[in-house]
């Protein structure tokens, strides 16, 4: 997160207002997000027609994965990262079909911009693990087998490059799992005490299949101090349609 709060700390030296500031980031995050979900739709489906990848974006910024942890949560990593997800395969997969190589290295140069995607651990495997698949999946289906070796290449290119524009923190991780603060970090956080009766209350308060089936949190519409417009959808005119997307998974 320190090239983003560094970027952000000299903006605000400016003596531009912090509500603009975080305006601007917002409407950048958002215009990235929709942008790349648009891009990649068109690069998956090329015969696809504009007002449908327009779709495909909009579902994107509304789904409720979106809706829990941006809209409601607004948890900051979770927005750069929802951004950075479809560009960084938008970007990857370019490099594939066209066979070039800068590609990879474009990929590494965007992750260093949206480094505060990165701070949570789970994403860095979660997208390692995309750019793996889709590679093997390419590999898989080429019956020439110089593109499979260019697929290869290019995907150890992508790679090393994601880890020198990044190899500031990966280091200083390392470095930490290596020390005797690791182990000391790990047996305080990692216990059982109590583990299964915290999953039992934020079960009964976030859960509930009622809710679950509706893609809510149940927090964040029954409780007085929730938004006016999210209590909205806890209303009986609106609570059957609510049950419209899951109701036809189920019948399905």
């Amino acid at each position: 997160g320190y090239p983003t709060y560094l970027v952000l700390s000299i903006v605000q030296k400016l003596g531009i207002p912090g509500f603009l500031i975080e305006a601007f980031v917002f409407f950048a995050i958002l215009s990235v997000a929709g942008l790349s979900i648009y891009w990649l739709t068109r690069e998956l489906f090329p015969q696809i027609k504009s007002k449908f990848a327009l779709l495909a974006a909009i579902f994107y910024l509304f789904n409720p994965f979106f809706l829990i942890n941006v809209w409601i949560r607004f948890l900051y990593y979770y927005m750069v990262f929802v951004a950075f997800l479809p560009l960084s395969l938008f970007i990857f997969l370019k490099g594939i079909r066209s066979k070039k190589y800068y590609f990879g290295l474009i990929l590494g140069i965007t992750s260093g911009i949206f480094s505060y995607a990165l701070v949570s651990a789970p994403f860095n495997l979660l997208l390692l693990f995309l750019f793996t698949f889709t590679t093997v999946f390419y590999a898989v289906f080429e019956k020439e087998k110089s593109r499979r070796i260019f697929y290869l290449k290019y995907f150890v290119i992508a790679i090393i490059s994601y880890a020198f524009v990044n190899f500031w923190w990966i280091s200083q991780l390392v470095s930490f799992v290596r020390s005797s603060g690791f182990s000391q970090s790990t047996a305080s956080y990692f216990s059982s005490q109590g583990n299964l009766s915290n999953l039992s209350t934020l079960s009964e308060r976030l859960g509930k299949f009622i809710y679950i089936s509706r893609f809510f949190h149940a927090s964040a519409i029954v409780v007085n101090s929730s938004p006016l417009w999210l209590r909205v959808y806890n209303f009986f005119p609106l609570t059957p349609l609510e049950f419209i997307v899951s109701g036809i998974i189920f019948w399905t």
